[in-house]
């Protein structure tokens, strides 16, 4: 059974207590350096809001280099990626992409998943309205421009059923779908985040195949992380957001 939403401050605060937890988690040798984290994402989270853009601001012209998809209510600009490999290379590397993402949410969803009476987190997304809905369509097609138009929006569709999205898998925060702020912000984090966790490049490369706990590979680019594993470089959550991407409403 799904969980009603809550109220946007509640469900920041429970967050931050998940987050809070999972550092104190983290081996000793590590944990003061992660230490900062609770604080600097309650200061992300309670301001995240003013991130959104007004319908107003898609009069400006596009950036030099990027290119433009519209679909439904939901225009995206984004810069294309050199995802460094093609034909049978690509193909093999999108096999293994959804291996590894099916991997990944096995460990941070799969038990979740099922004691809320779901098969799998597609049935999950499909239950919620979002898998496949036009704000879900207009997330993939982002994601295949991100790409040069070579990893197609049917394969993002069926790689990350609650894509574009904000928040922690299924436990989609308020505000985190189209067309809330956070969800301007999850429509380019969700596809670097996966790009940099499985294919290896743009800003979020430090993610590939790193290990850390679920909760805390979610966040970076959201807030700013203390080891020098992470970084704190692309930040999303900037006024202006990411400097490749511009997501407006239509």
């Amino acid at each position: 059974m799904t969980q009603p939403l809550l109220h946007p401050a509640q469900a920041i605060k429970n967050k931050i207590s998940e987050l809070t937890h999972a550092v104190q988690q983290l081996p000793p040798s590590v944990r003061k350096e992660f230490s900062r984290l609770p604080k600097e994402a309650e200061l992300r989270f309670n301001s995240i809001a003013q991130y959104g853009i007004s319908a107003a601001a898609a009069t400006r012209p596009a950036a030099p280099g990027m290119v433009t998809v519209r679909h439904g209510p939901i225009e995206i600009r984004v810069k294309p990626l050199d995802l460094g490999v093609t034909g049978h290379a690509l193909s093999a590397a999108m096999d293994t992409a959804m291996e590894e993402k099916a991997a990944d949410d096995e460990r941070a969803y799969g038990a979740k998943t099922r004691e809320n009476g779901f098969a799998s987190l597609v049935e999950w997304a499909t239950k919620q309205g979002y898998y496949n809905s036009v704000e879900h369509q207009a997330w993939a097609k982002g994601a295949e421009a991100r790409t040069g138009g070579r990893v197609p929006a049917s394969w993002w569709i069926k790689f990350d059923p609650f894509g574009g999205t904000a928040g922690n898998g299924p436990d989609v925060l308020p505000q985190g779908r189209w067309p809330g702020a956070l969800a301007r912000i999850a429509i380019g984090h969700d596809t670097d985040w996966s790009l940099g966790r499985y294919f290896n490049v743009g800003p979020m490369k430090v993610l590939y195949r790193a290990v850390a706990d679920p909760f805390i590979l979610g966040i970076v680019g959201l807030v700013p992380m203390p080891l020098t594993q992470f970084g704190s470089a692309g930040i999303y959550t900037n006024p202006s957001g990411h400097i490749d991407w511009q997501v407006f409403v239509r």
